[in-house]
């Protein structure tokens, strides 16, 4: 009975002694220091016009953050890409806060088949990089088409599926996307496009399938060339994306997070990324376009 005693007496003693401890931690919790790094989303193809890259850095949950500093000195950051025989800098964003860096295409030209290598050096010194190479294929642009499904839009649109023949003889990953474009045509015949929406679908494989009829599993909606008032008019345009496996990774794993729904009980998804010293994704696609 003494024994069991004084163990209570011990273990009450400890936890009294540690108490004022566990409360000095919560209570200094901003001051808890955390470590950041730079986020990357960029990806090239060579029918883009203009590349770009957006920068941005993690952000703690708890402790001390600098992001306030960082948000405003992001477009210092210097961003080079390279083929391993010419290099070129990305022009720093006008908004530094956006952190979207750009290059027009004419001046640094990107290649199917060619591996490119993607640095970033931010305005505190930290460094990242990443290399992806552009597939060397693309889609066979007569074989691609669609099918109408039996269902249409409030706004007349019918549901389609869009299908095309596999690249032979490679693994490959595809990406679709369905733009809805709405244009207007100057009276000097200068065609303005001011307003589009997007519908899109990654993460489609041929494993399985290689050099067969592949068709999307979403529907989108489609209709043939619509006037508009005041001379404006709509059109649709399919894209067909053969992309790396970079880009398929990072997109399934970003369609598997989005399924949780801020469920809390759901496990966790780690986002696939290819940047050293950082997170993010450096991906490359060749694409097929055709309009409906």
């Amino acid at each position: 009975m003494k024994i069991q005693y004084l163990l209570l007496v011990v273990i009450v003693l400890f936890f009294t002694s540690c108490n004022d401890d566990l409360l000095t931690v919560v209570e200094d919790v901003d001051n808890i220091p955390s470590s950041t790094a730079p986020t990357i989303e960029a990806f090239i193809c060579p029918q883009d016009t203009i590349h770009q890259v957006r920068l941005n850095y993690t952000r703690p949950i708890v402790g001390t953050s600098k992001y306030e500093e960082w948000f405003a000195n992001v477009g210092k950051a210097i961003i080079t890409i390279s083929d391993g025989t010419q290099t070129a800098t990305f022009n720093k964003p006008l908004n530094s806060g956006f952190g979207v860096f750009t290059l027009k295409a004419k001046n640094f030209k990107v290649e199917a088949g060619k591996t490119y290598t993607l640095k970033i050096t931010t305005y505190d010194g930290q460094q990242a990089e990443a290399t992806c190479t552009i597939p060397l294929n693309n889609v066979d642009l007569k074989t691609i088409t669609v099918k109408e499904t039996g269902t249409s839009s409030v706004y007349g649109d019918k549901n389609y599926n869009v299908s095309w023949d596999d690249i032979p003889n490679e693994a490959n990953h595809y990406s679709i996307f369905v733009f809805s474009k709405t244009i207007n045509t100057s009276p000097k015949g200068v065609v303005n496009v001011y307003a589009t929406s997007e519908y899109p679908e990654h993460s489609i494989t041929d494993e399985n399938n290689d050099g067969k009829r592949l068709t999307s599993t979403n529907n989108f909606y489609l209709s043939k060339r619509q006037n508009l008032y005041g001379g404006d008019y709509r059109v649709w345009e399919i894209q067909v994306l053969n992309t790396d496996i970079h880009y398929y990774r990072y997109h399934k794993d970003l369609a598997e997070n989005a399924l949780s729904q801020d469920n809390p009980f759901v496990e966790p998804i780690s986002i696939y990324s290819n940047i050293k010293g950082g997170f993010g994704i450096f991906a490359a696609y060749n694409r097929t376009s055709v309009i409906y």
